[in-house]
């Protein structure tokens, strides 16, 4: 794997190290809820109001209930991908708001829970990585050899990666949180003000950004590092606010270790 790959895509070797028992407890919350009164009645209701057929049961395979919410999750996706790319889809249209809702809370429910299993540490690469550029701007800049013109670095990854990092940065680090009404088998309740939106911290182009600042215009200026995350300003873990000191950061990252071999040990 080239240099670069082991730093943006290290989240890769993880997932061959995942048993499905581990995939399991990843997925406990999102497979209760999925079997919880009030997910699957919505489910029915669904199938009824939109006249499909409701799957038959068949033995020693999935659960006739498990197929049904298998379908419905499928179509919303659909909705949900095509309404990102083309504004507008189908889709959309067999689903009421309260469904759309739910499906939306279990997608963040899933997204939140991968994201924060015990490999997230693996984002520590991108770090790493970002303090040896921030190590190598400074020597330049304190020595007068500084860019005339603003320099970048660019790397594309995938949402695993992605994800890793927002929870490895501390952001949208409270978990979404919901509670069943015993007076309505039928009613779900989730937070409407949850930090973690998989459609807002997720979306297609989600993106983290630091730039490094030189304050008052000479060699000797203060080092500011400006971190955005989606193109908004985020104060990250480490920092006092977005417009980051760098000897701030640097202390909080600059020293960390990234023990890849230990975080995601490869099978022999």
């Amino acid at each position: 794997m080239p240099t670069k790959d082991n730093t943006i895509m290290s989240h890769e070797r993880c997932k061959k190290h995942r048993t499905p028992e581990r995939k399991a407890r990843e997925r406990k919350e999102y497979t209760e809820l999925s079997q919880s009164a009030p997910i699957q009645i919505m489910v029915r209701q669904w199938y009824q109001k939109n006249g499909l057929q409701f799957p038959p049961s068949q033995s020693g395979k999935k659960s006739a209930n498990s197929t049904a919410f298998d379908t419905m999750t499928t179509v919303y996706q659909a909705c949900a991908n095509e309404m990102a790319v083309l504004q507008h889809s189908p889709w959309c249209a067999l689903f009421t708001t309260n469904e759309l809702k739910a499906l939306s809370y279990m997608s963040d429910t899933y997204e939140y829970r991968s994201s924060t299993n015990a490999d997230n540490g693996i984002a520590c690469t991108i770090m790493k990585d970002l303090t040896a550029q921030l190590d190598a701007a400074t020597a330049r800049l304190k020595g007068g050899r500084g860019p005339v013109t603003p320099g970048s670095t660019l790397y594309f990854s995938h949402k695993g990666m992605i994800s890793r990092l927002v929870q490895h940065l501390g952001l949208f680090s409270r978990a979404p949180s919901h509670h069943l009404d015993p007076s309505n088998p039928g009613r779900l309740c989730v937070a409407g003000d949850r930090q973690f939106r998989s459609s807002t911290v997720l979306p297609f182009g989600a993106n983290f950004a630091a730039v490094l600042h030189q304050c008052g215009g000479d060699k000797s200026g203060q080092l500011k590092l400006l971190t955005l995350y989606n193109e908004m300003p985020v104060k990250i873990a480490g920092c006092s606010s977005s417009f980051c000191d760098l000897n701030e950061f640097m202390q909080f990252y600059g020293s960390a270790t990234c023990p890849v071999d230990v975080i995601c040990p490869l099978k022999k």
